[in-house]
């Protein structure tokens, strides 16, 4: 996938990047992102046509719900996130 090579973020490294889907349903274009936490079936939508595209806000807070608030403030300490 062409986009991948941007998706540096730490927080991708909760997500399965190699399942990523992209849809477009409704005339409106996104990305599916599964979350890679055994057991968890969340897919996590980033649309596409927004002016904050870049975001990782949405994937930020699934993170914090599913692996806990420490696992996202640890990678935060490390300065990659």
């Amino acid at each position: 996938m062409r986009k991948q090579k941007w998706w540096t973020a730490v927080v991708y490294a909760y997500y399965k990047l190699d399942e990523v889907e992209a849809v477009e349903a409704k005339g409106r274009r996104y990305f599916l992102f599964p979350c890679a936490k055994p057991g968890c079936k969340a897919k996590i939508i980033r649309y596409m046509d927004t002016k904050d595209v870049t975001s990782t806000k949405n994937l930020q807070h699934h993170i914090k719900s599913c692996w806990g608030p420490e696992i996202l403030i640890a990678s935060e300490a490390w300065g990659t996130a």
